[in-house]
């Protein structure tokens, strides 16, 4: 899938990919998500982006590491 239109407001927007994973996403009014993934495509790290460089959610490291020590 390359992107689906939503009547009246944008559309969303696969732009890049890490072998089938989606790596790097455009949302309606340009807001980009970004992910970075391991090797077994799990996600390592999560980066939203609004035009104005905006960071309406701070990068979170995800994995096991963080999950067993809570």
């Amino acid at each position: 899938m390359q992107s689906v239109s939503i009547p009246g407001k944008g559309s969303i927007s696969v732009n890049q990919y890490q072998w089938t994973e989606p790596s790097k996403t455009t949302w309606p009014g340009g807001v980009t998500q970004n992910r970075s993934l391991d090797g077994l495509l799990q996600l390592q790290d999560l980066q939203v982006n609004t035009l104005e460089k905006q960071t309406p959610l701070n990068p979170n490291r995800l994995g096991a590491e963080s999950l067993s020590s809570a």
